[in-house]
């Protein structure tokens, strides 16, 4: 770690120190007042007596199994102690209270027995060995008990004859836990999260938390450990096989990348196939999602993940289907992913958690690759093109007599020679190539063997540190914390920093009223290495993807001469620079109007600035000028929610809770970006001069403007309603109704509803007689409907551009790619069915969730070319297809060992999804124009993206073997592309149309076939953790099985065609051995075509079915070891401590015979070996909590 950097993290953490400091004497200095209550209710279930006085007051309560909350009580109290109102409470019932800090415990009332007192002490602990403050401690069936302390500690007085007595904890968000007491005087607990009890705590959409056992719908929870486990940029990049039906894939642009979450299915053509992010309640902006527009690459506005530190995460819900996320309307037709940030209890002692953790990144691991003169002995790895170009021979000029005995023969010269011309390519005489690379072969500045793949790739750090302070006085709680992330890519010139900033503040300021703040800062560093430069593309693309494996020469100097110093003097000094400056913030207040009746009204901001700048030295610059690009992009989001809620609770049977809003959100982008040429000199990266715009003797242009703006708004009225039956019965219904300005006024308006039932049978009384095995099974049925709004927001109005000067006069002409205006132009519709079960096992050790769906998505929005040119328009957008995701999915959650000192939990996941193309408006397959979709075709019927090959079925032995055919009374043989026909060597390739001739281009002259899906038949993960005592160890496996892959570079390294330059021609092959590479003879069993030099034979294309494999792999994700260290060091250091180490993207299993299959296009399927490699990551690490 260099000076510098530590001196980063010195001063981070002494700024940490002060705000923790201040924080904690604030709140040690509280005074907190006691609460005062005010109750009127009459013959209530006791239930919403504890309700009234937890929202009234800083008091939680903590209720033994054996008290009968259902049953009726009265209270009546104005502005009276909380003593009083308890008092009222358990007047007249068996039930007993005992108020322990901020904890109320109601207790059954029992008798003990009269008796020499004894006592039992320790204390609670979670997982982590960290003490958990405030947890109830009672002795089960009596009034005995008390709530934990500052360090966790308890003291408890039981009768001496009590040797069965059992003890019970409980805190909110842990599995409860028994322990008979026997002849024991202390006793410690180590409480886990409630991962398998059916009522745990799940925040759904909205932020409305509910029991999980409420729920008739899919809502799936991850913890916060399980998202810490990796330490990724991206905390998306870490739920990798942790979440059943979500396709989670590694931005191929590295690290600060765009990651690709898919749930359910591809559902978009155009549009972004990506989850919608809830941050505190605030819809992220988040412009890229890894979508097909940018090749699966990150651009400047980002990704708004990257933003968020995964430390500052409390709780993680994933909504899949319609009913649970049909309530955000028009965003949540792929799902929802909800997430909170930490927060503090009312009256909490302040509690202060740092954590630093150091990542080492090796070099990745790349294919085997022969080039220049050969490695370890082996043949020289220019030989073949060598050998190809010395037996290709040149026609002479077409005034000269050449011969040419068959199609299938080579060209002869018989005069060549005598004219002077060259025998074959390989030499630099009249039309020749220029073969200087290969000619010179005693010059040794030709006679390399230069891996440059080496020096590009190299080993790397990452630095993650954090402090949070968390704590509360009477009417307020507060979460502060501060983070620093530094990650150094692999690929030079790369690498990602980011310091953020959050604060969460709840508070009381008056009786019945409510409120949040909530402030999130972060400010990231992501330096990107470039290909190519556009200054006037807001999202450029060609962000750190390798130097293409094709096209790195391998025979010119390497390390340690001039030329390759040079060479990398220049590739360091092109310089990008992106900083990101990230703000979210939101306020609300909640005012109970009445018992049950509240209304919350809020507003909230998400502001993200990108500033990029691109230098590029003169040396490098193809006009000898520095090159200087700037570009500024801005996204506001203001969002205004209303909500009124009513809850209701009849009989003590009938529960109910309605639900109406109102949100109005706004959305401004806007972008500055400009460019210039002819610095003074390369220490100058901007350009702070005026005028100078343009170099006449040159002709030109030295300076360069371009800006935009859009803007587009969306309102929303919405409305739900639950119920249920004694909690065995379930139905909702929600239905809200969005408008877009994206939209034409007659179609602006879109319905969403949504319903679910839900049945819980295990509370039949005819099931009491399963409990001891089956404790828990719902039948759940949901249907709904969502939508989406496309990107661009004026496309249903037309869009125009700026025309050449007419006369001197500026003019606008309509955008001729796509700008018609269509007002009929509407929402993409997604239609969806669940149906589920979910059952709790053998003291819910076991919890089994099994789902199946389907979803009909309509309206895809697409440009199809238009035939003609009568309109004016070539390719204007229209609502053209439909897709349908079918599924199923499964997840097994059991504890294998439940004990005091043991603990072992083992999940289990795997889904399986069917998309296909369902609906065309023309009737026809669909295949995407854009040049990265060339070998993918979409066909009704089947999944979208099919790879799309020539069905090459070995080589030609013989001329014989070459279909032939009589035209005219002359035979001819098949041909490829112009006059190059098959011979003997080359690849055997089915002519599918039948016209003598291989070709991919037309719909009359197609002989490409459909291969398979690059979308997995199966996927999911397995996890498992273990904790004994102080140690804990977790592992993660993620698969996925059964995908088609296209590898497109291994074959394509091999070929050497007529045309190519010498740098081309000095390409590594991608291969580890050449003996018996290329066919020579028949029978020799190469696997390759003869080394010709020829073109459109498609020899050594990269859309072959030889090319294209069906691949399953299973990789260990993550394996992670802690330790806490023992409570005696605890005591005599004043503070805990763990330490852990981690491994991630350690080995795969895998029958791919190219790199690592997680890397591939995930759409596509097609495999080029220039993704950003996934790197092995080893990290160590420390938390230390106060």
């Amino acid at each position: 770690m260099n000076k510098k950097l530590i001196l980063q993290i010195r001063s981070l953490y002494s700024l940490l120190f002060a705000v923790s400091l201040s924080l904690s004497s604030v709140a040690a200095f509280a005074q907190p007042a006691p609460p005062r209550i005010t109750i009127t209710m009459a013959d209530v279930p006791m239930e919403r007596v504890i309700d009234a006085i937890e929202k009234q007051s800083s008091y939680l309560f903590a209720i033994d199994t054996n008290v009968n909350i259902s049953q009726k009580v009265s209270v009546s109290c104005t502005d009276a102690s909380v003593e009083t109102a308890l008092t009222q409470m358990v007047k007249g019932t068996d039930v007993a209270y005992r108020i322990d800090a901020s904890n109320v415990v109601l207790s059954a009332v029992r008798k003990e027995v009269s008796a020499q007192p004894r006592f039992v002490s320790g204390k609670v602990l979670d997982a982590q060995g960290n003490p958990v403050v405030g947890a109830a401690v009672i002795v089960k069936g009596t009034t005995v008990g008390m709530s934990t302390g500052a360090d966790g500690d308890y003291l408890l007085q039981i009768s001496p004859s009590a040797g069965n007595a059992v003890l019970v904890v409980n805190y909110l968000g842990f599995r409860p836990v028994e322990v008979t007491v026997g002849n024991r005087t202390q006793i410690d607990f180590t409480l886990h999260e409630e991962s398998q009890a059916v009522d745990a705590v799940v925040v759904t959409a909205l932020g409305i938390k509910r029991s999980e056992k409420a729920l008739s719908y899919n809502a799936q929870q991850v913890s916060s450990e399980d998202i810490s486990i990796v330490k990724d940029v991206n905390l998306m990049n870490s739920l990798n096989g942790k979440i059943a039906g979500a396709v989670i894939n590694s931005s191929a642009s590295g690290i600060g990348g765009a990651t690709r979450v898919v749930l359910r299915g591809l559902k978009s053509i155009i549009s972004s196939n990506n989850a919608l992010y809830v941050v505190d309640g605030i819809p992220l902006f988040n412009n890229n999602n890894g979508e097909i527009k940018s090749e699966f690459e990150s651009q400047p506005r980002g990704e708004g993940l990257t933003d968020l530190n995964p430390d500052d995460i409390e709780t993680f819900t994933v909504l899949k289907d319609a009913a649970a996320a049909a309530i955000y309307g028009s965003r949540a037709a792929n799902g929802v992913v909800i997430i909170t940030t930490k927060k503090g209890r009312y009256n909490q002692h302040p509690l202060l958690s740092a954590n630093v953790s150091h990542t080492f990144i090796l070099q990745p691991l790349l294919p085997e690759r022969i080039g220049g003169e050969g490695r370890g002995g082996g043949p020289p790895g220019r030989k073949p093109s060598v050998a190809c170009s010395m037996s290709t021979r040149n026609s002479i000029p077409r005034s000269s007599t050449r011969t040419r005995t068959s199609p299938s023969d080579s060209y002869r010269y018989p005069e060549g020679y005598a004219l002077g011309k060259p025998y074959d390519y390989f030499w630099n005489e009249g039309n020749g190539a220029d073969m200087t690379v290969y000619q010179d072969s005693l010059n040794p500045f030709y006679n390399n063997s230069t891996d440059l793949m080496a020096y590009y790739l190299r080993p790397a750090h990452a630095t993650n540190a954090n402090i949070q302070v968390r704590g509360g006085a009477e009417g307020i709680a507060y979460s502060v914390g501060l983070g620093f992330y530094d990650e150094a890519g692999t690929l030079r010139g790369t690498g990602n920093r980011r310091f953020s900033a959050f604060s969460n503040l709840t508070f009381k300021p008056a009786h019945h009223l409510y409120g949040n703040f909530r402030f999130y800062l972060a400010c990231t560093d992501n330096n990107r290495s470039r290909k190519g430069v556009d200054a006037f593309n807001p999202a450029p693309t060609a962000y750190s993807t390798l130097p293409d494996f094709l096209f790195t020469s391998t025979v010119l100097p390497g390390p340690g001469t001039p030329y390759f110093g040079e060479l990398t003097r220049r590739y360091e000094s092109t310089r990008e620079k992106n900083d990101s400056y990230k703000l979210r913030t939101s306020f609300d207040l909640t005012y109970e109007i009445a018992d049950g009746l509240a209304l919350k009204s809020g507003v909230a901001v998400d502001y993200l600035q990108n500033n990029q700048n691109v230098f590029l030295p003169k040396e490098v610059n193809e006009y000898g000028k520095t090159y200087s690009s700037g570009t500024i992009a801005r996204h506001l989001m203001v969002l205004n929610e209303n909500l009124l809620t009513y809850r209701r609770t009849l009989g003590g049977s009938h529960h109910a809770d309605l639900l109406l809003g109102f949100s109005v959100q706004q959305d401004e982008m806007n972008n500055n970006t400009g460019k210039a040429l002819g610095a003074a000199s390369n220490t100058i990266h901007y350009a702070p001069w005026y005028s100078q715009v343009y170099d006449a003797e040159a002709r030109l242009d030295l300076k360069d403007y371009y800006s935009d703006y859009e803007k587009k708004t969306m309102v929303g009225l919405f409305g739900r309603l639950n119920y249920n039956y004694r909690e065995r019965y379930y139905a909702g219904f929600t239905l809200r109704r969005d408008a877009s300005s994206t939209f034409g006024e007659d179609v602006r308006w879109g319905w969403f509803p949504s319903y679910f039932v839900g049945w819980t049978f295990t509370e039949e009384p005819f099931m009491q007689a399963l409990k001891p095995w089956l404790n828990y099974g719902k039948l759940r049925f949901s249907q709904g409907r969502t939508g989406r709004i496309f990107e661009y927001p004026y496309l249903a109005q037309g869009e125009l551009d700026q025309g050449a000067p007419y006369l001197g006069h500026p003019t606008v002409l309509p955008e001729w790619w796509a700008g018609v205006s269509n007002s009929g132009l509407t929402w993409e519709k997604t239609t969806e069915y669940d149906a589920g079960l979910d059952l709790g096992l053998l003291d819910n050790r076991i919890g089994l969730t099994f789902d199946y769906y389907l979803k009909r998505t309509r309206g895809l929005l697409y440009n199809p070319p238009t035939p003609g040119t009568h309109t004016g328009f070539l390719a204007p957008w229209r609502n053209m297809y439909g897709i349908d995701n079918e599924g199923v999915e499964l997840e097994v959650k059991g504890e294998l060992v439940r004990g005091r000192t043991w603990q072992w939990n083992l999940s289990f996941n795997v889904s399986r999804n069917r998309n296909r193309l369902a609906k065309s408006l023309n009737g026809r397959d669909f295949q995407n124009t854009a040049a990265r979709f060339a070998n993918t075709l979409s066909v009704i019927g089947l999944p979208l993206y099919g790879i799309y090959a020539f069905d090459d079925r070995g080589i030609y032995g013989r001329r014989s073997d070459v279909p032939s055919y009589y035209e005219d009374g002359v035979k001819k043989y098949l041909r490829g592309e112009g006059s190059a026909y098959y011979r003997a060597g080359d690849r055997i390739i089915t002519d599918v149309d039948g016209n003598g001739q291989i070709y991919n281009y037309g719909t009359l002259a197609e002989d490409r076939i459909y291969i398979g899906s690059p979308l997995p038949q199966f996927q999911g993960g397995i996890s498992t953790d273990l904790t004994w005592k102080g140690l804990d160890v977790t592992v993660l496996f993620n698969f996925v099985c059964r995908k088609w892959v296209l590898d497109a570079a291994r074959g394509a390294s091999l070929g050497t065609y007529l045309a190519l330059n010498p740098a081309d021609m000095a390409r590594p092959y991608l291969v580890e051995s050449l003996d018996g590479l290329f066919w020579e003879h028949p029978g020799d069993g190469a696997p390759y075509p003869a080394n010709r030099m020829e073109n459109g034979l498609y020899n050594f294309a990269t859309n072959l079915a030889s090319n294209a494999q069906r691949i399953s792999y299973l990789k260990l994700q993550a394996v992670t070891v802690g330790y806490t260290l023992p409570e005696a060091v605890r005591k005599a250091t004043g503070f805990g401590a763990r330490i852990f180490i981690s491994g991630e993207n350690l080995f795969t299993l895998t029958d791919y015979r190219g790199g690592d299959p997680e890397t591939v296009d995930p759409y596509t399927g097609v495999d080029n070996y220039n993704a950003y490699p996934l790197s092995r990551r080893f990290t160590i690490g420390l938390t230390l909590n106060f």
